[in-house]
This record gives C-alpha cells, structure tokens and sequence, in this order.
C-alpha cells in the first residue's frame, strides 16, 4: 500500500528507498515484532474477543489473498471520493484507504468462505446415495 506514516516522516516526504528490497521499511518489521511479542500469550477472558480472533484468525489467509484487489478498490473509491487530497501526497489518505481495505478483504474473505461451504455442502448432499 505504499509507505507507512513512519516511512514518510523519515523520507522527509520524499521517496523511502525499502530495506533489503523486500520490505517496504524495517520499521514495519520492528513494529510487527514488538506488537507481536507484546500480545503474545495474553489471556483474554472475554468470548467475544476471543471468538472474533478466533474467527479473523481462521480466515486470515484469505484476507491476505484478497487484500490486493481491495487495495485496488478502495484505492479507486478514495480516489473518486477525495478528489481533493490527491494534489501531492497526502498521509490523511491512509487514515481513509487503509480501514476501508481492510473490510473490503475482510468481506471478500468471509464471502468467499461461506460460498465455499455452500458449495461442499451441495455437494456432499448430490453424492448421497
């Protein structure tokens, strides 16, 4: 999706060369980590918590195969939405684009799972002798 605000700031609002030519910023590694070691094994005792991880947890694959056509599409819809903040770059569009992607995946992925068991469903019920 581009770079990150921290990116931004560190490039001086200029081009942020990724490290290692891969990621697009050890700081979006860094950060990863460091979120990741602080929530790793905490105990949640709420259900609701925990079913929602559990359920974005199980479908996180699917919302990562989606994501690029929801970047693309809420790319375009912050685009035809904002004409205005699009005159240089602006860090207030990841503010916009970046919630809005990730509900678009989100729904993509649960759409594309229900379909799927749908679909077994249908077809374990035609196989019954």
């Amino acid at each position: 999706m581009g770079m990150s605000l921290l990116d931004f700031h560190f490039a001086g609002g200029g081009p942020f060369r990724g490290i290692g030519g891969g990621y697009g910023s050890i700081l979006t590694v860094i950060i990863s980590f460091s979120i990741f070691g602080l929530l790793y094994k905490i105990d949640l005792h709420s259900r609701v918590i925990n079913s929602v991880l559990s359920f974005v947890g199980a479908i996180t694959l699917e919302i990562y195969l989606c994501y690029m056509v929801a970047d693309k599409l809420s790319g375009e819809i912050v685009k035809d939405a904002f004409p205005q903040l699009l005159t240089g770059y602006h860090a207030q569009l990841y503010f916009i684009q970046f919630p809005l992607c990730f509900v678009i995946a989100l729904l993509f992925a649960v759409t594309y799972k229900l379909t799927y068991a749908v679909v077994v469903k249908l077809i374990s019920l035609i196989n019954q002798p």
